[in-house]
This record gives structure tokens, sequence and C-alpha cells, in this order.
């Protein structure tokens, strides 16, 4: 978070956004550490605690806090950055650092389906991560990323020939699938060409309910990946 505001433009939220899902993800890796070895995970599973509560603390740990923490050291980095680093070194006519945070809080002023969807995203990454971890020995890191991308590239790809299906016309073309990863992202879709030498460029949006409704099945999908997650954790203390 320093270099991004150090760095001379400024991003906007959705570096932040991608960087707290990325984190998010390899955080299981410090909060169960080498677990495929047998010897070195013994002493994981000698705590004087059912699995199920050492599951628990873990995605606490690694969901709520982290959550927290994240957004805490978002706000320190912009006042060390912007005040502490900026202020002393460089001339500058910066406001008051008490109007940057009350503009910056109310620039997250969002509906409660937009954190909705950051949290969706953090569990899709997560979960993934945590099953590569537990499944895997030896370059779990790069295989989450190969598993990750492979799946937002597939589903794109699967998504883009649905939409495809949908629109028969010739000479249309698909601009937008629902979703920029996943439905839950963005439900809705486009599509343009020409027909008769006219110009067709149309979008349509889902409506509410079945947007809020999609939300909820991608949660219980990924919801059902901690729940796998965990019964390999299971196996392994059985």
């Amino acid at each position: 978070m320093i270099y991004l505001g150090l760095l001379p433009y400024k991003f906007d939220n959705a570096v932040y956004f991608f960087l707290y899902c990325l984190v998010g993800a390899v955080i299981p890796i410090s909060t169960f550490p080498r677990w495929p070895d047998f010897g070195r995970s013994s002493g994981y599973m000698l705590i004087p605690a059912s699995l199920m509560e050492k599951f628990l603390c873990g995605l606490f740990y690694g969901i709520v806090l982290y959550t927290i923490v994240y957004c805490l050291t978002y706000f320190v980095m912009t006042y060390l950055v912007t005040y502490a680093i900026i202020f002393f070194f460089f001339s500058n006519n910066l406001l008051p650092f008490h109007e940057v945070i009350t503009s910056a809080i109310d620039d997250t002023t969002l509906p409660f389906r937009s954190y909705f969807v950051f949290f969706i995203t953090l569990m899709f990454a997560q979960s993934v991560c945590m099953i590569c971890i537990i499944r895997f020995k030896k370059n779990r890191l790069l295989i989450f990323f190969l598993i990750f991308f492979a799946i937002l590239i597939l589903y794109g790809i699967g998504m883009h020939k649905l939409m495809s299906e949908f629109v028969h016309t010739k000479g249309l073309s698909i601009i937008k699938t629902p979703g920029a990863f996943l439905t839950f992202m963005t439900p809705d879709f486009g599509f343009s060409g020409y027909i008769n030498h006219q110009n067709i460029d149309e979008h349509f949006s889902f409506t509410k309910l079945i947007g809020d409704l999609n939300r909820w099945i991608w949660f219980a999908v990924f919801a059902m990946l901690y729940l796998s997650a965990w019964f390999k954790f299971r196996e392994r203390e059985l």
C-alpha cells in the first residue's frame, strides 16, 4: 500500500479490491502451515479443541480479523504516505487529514450488495487456495494461481458461448458477458453489430431479484468449497 501510494498516478478502488482478495487468499498458508507434512502439522492436531473449532478460528482470523486489519492498514498507510512522507519532504497544499479521511469514508459508502460482492470474491479466492494447500505438498501457491485463473478463463469462454446461443441474429456479436469475472460481479450482458447497415448496440441487466439470487447461489457454492476443505482436515485428523 505504501508503494501504491507513492506512485505518481492514482489507482482506483479496483486495485485495492484485488489486493484485498489476493492477500486474503494467501492467508490460509500461514493459518494452516505445512498441513500436508504429517510431522510438522502434528502440533496443530494436538491443540485441545475440536477440529471444527480450529477450522472456524482459522476462518475468523482469515476473514473477519483480516478484513478489519486491511481497512485499518489502508487508512494508516494513507496517512503515512500523504502526511508523514510528502508533508515533511515536499512542498504541498494538502487538505487537513480529517477531511481526507471523511472523503474516503464517503467514497466507500456503497450499497450492501457491493460489499457482499467483495466478500464473495474473497471467499472464492480463499476457499480455492485453502483446498490447494491441503491437497498439494509442493508449489501450492503456483498451483493455486493456475487453478484460479483457469477457472476465470474457462468461465469467461463458457459464458461467452452461452450468451452467443441467446443471440441468433446474424451480424451481432457479444461484447459483454455477465460479470467481469463471475456473474456475482455484474449480472448483465450486451451485444452489438450491423443489421441491414444499421448499428445495433444493446445492453441488458437482470432484475435486482435475479441478481441477489445469483449472489446467494455463489455464496452457497463457495461455502461448500470451505466445507470440502473442512472434510479434508477431518480426513487428516482421523
